[in-house]
């Protein structure tokens, strides 16, 4: 029982880092495209 509740906790803490990263990758994307150098 808390072993799973453990191993689901960690698989969102995963699935949640995952999307930051995605979202700071699409955000860094972004401001090359938009920002003039």
């Amino acid at each position: 029982m808390f072993k799973g509740l453990l191993n689901s906790c960690e698989q969102t803490f995963i699935k949640q880092l995952g999307l930051r990263i995605r979202c700071v990758q699409l955000l860094e994307e972004w401001t090359h495209e938009h920002v003039p150098r």
